[in-house]
């Protein structure tokens, strides 16, 4: 009976040893490694929704200022919109589908979306985009002359974050490289008559050519290495 007391007491001290050798383990782990790990946790995360805080969070590992400037009830539901600058430029992800009002209610669709200069764009340069060129984005013409290239993420049937991350990354470097490759004074350009412009929008249109903005943010560029993004900051 009391080698089996003894027995009992060993193997709880055997587990107390262990678990405390493994905190120790972790607590020795170098910070940059520790935040690696954590942002591959995070990217390995399935969601079927997202709020524009956790957008929000997303683009802030991208290196990307954001905050959301609109929430609206329209005809398909509540919307909310979250502006990012990056590299001189302007992003703006729509969010759809959302449950309600506010920055924390969570949306089922993300729309990456730039506006950009549309003059000496031509139409053999956006076929050449859409059908060549694109990852996983399309460009065309809006009645009012801007140029737009977006995309779409669809979260209702599950995705991972990291998914989500590496879609809008490779949205960025399809925009970059559109709005790169246009000539503002090439020609012949698509130009629409002032019959079918409308009032200019207060959404930022992003300039082209040698003066368009960096929006590549580089996939190679993993955030994992940057360890900037606090943990009490993470709405994750």
């Amino acid at each position: 009976m009391a080698n089996r007391i003894r027995s009992a007491a060993g193997q709880r001290w055997l587990a107390a040893f262990a678990g405390a050798a493994l905190l120790a383990v972790g607590a020795t782990q170098p910070a940059g490694a520790q935040q690696k790990s954590r942002t591959r946790s995070l990217d390995a995360r399935v969601v079927d929704s997202m709020s524009a805080n956790e957008v929000i969070a997303v683009m802030r590992r991208l290196r990307a200022q954001s905050q959301m400037t609109d929430d609206v009830r329209g005809a398909g539901g509540v919307e909310k919109t979250v502006e990012a600058t990056i590299g001189g430029g302007t992003v703006y992800l729509f969010l759809r589908d959302c449950n309600g009002p506010g920055a924390y209610a969570q949306c089922g669709e993300i729309q990456p979306t730039v506006f950009f200069n549309a003059e000496g764009v031509t139409l053999a340069k956006l076929n050449e985009y859409n059908l060549d060129i694109f990852g996983v984005s399309v460009a065309g013409l809006l009645q009012d002359g801007r140029g737009i290239v977006f995309s779409h993420v669809t979260l209702a049937d599950g995705v991972t974050v990291g998914h989500v991350r590496r879609t809008i990354e490779e949205f960025l470097s399809d925009a970059d490289l559109l709005l790169e490759s246009i000539n503002p004074n090439g020609a012949p350009a698509v130009r629409l008559p002032a019959s079918a412009r409308i009032e200019p929008s207060r959404l930022r249109v992003n300039r082209v050519g040698a003066n368009a903005p960096n929006l590549d943010v580089k996939i190679a560029n993993d955030p994992a290495d940057e360890g900037d993004v606090a943990a009490e900051d993470d709405p994750y």
